[in-house]
């Protein structure tokens, strides 16, 4: 079967944060704290910031870190591809999934 396939493949899929674009070091917003649980779910790293909606350096080291894993630009900033990862890393629970 696979010699008919040509390689290509629609994917749909619903990012688990509406308006979000891309979330990097500096900025402070709900999406931060976002991205820190999902980390959290997925590293073991429980960090206890004093301001959980700061993207500060440690937390740019651990997307780098988890960027690294999965082949991406490690480059700390999260746009659609890492959020992507990061969803289906931690069990894509808001996205729609096909069932045998």
């Amino acid at each position: 079967m696979l010699s008919l396939w040509e390689g290509y493949y629609l994917l749909l899929w619903q990012p688990p944060l509406t308006g979000v674009n891309l979330i990097f070091p500096g900025q402070t917003s709900t999406n931060v704290e976002w991205l820190r649980k999902q980390l959290t779910e997925i590293d073991g790293i429980n960090q206890q910031p004093v301001n959980p909606q700061f993207f500060d350096v440690e937390l740019k080291a651990r997307v780098v870190s988890f960027q690294k894993t999965k082949h991406l630009k490690p480059d700390g900033k999260v746009g659609m591809q890492t959020v992507f990862y990061l969803d289906s890393a931690t069990g894509a629970k808001n996205s729609p999934h096909l069932k045998d």
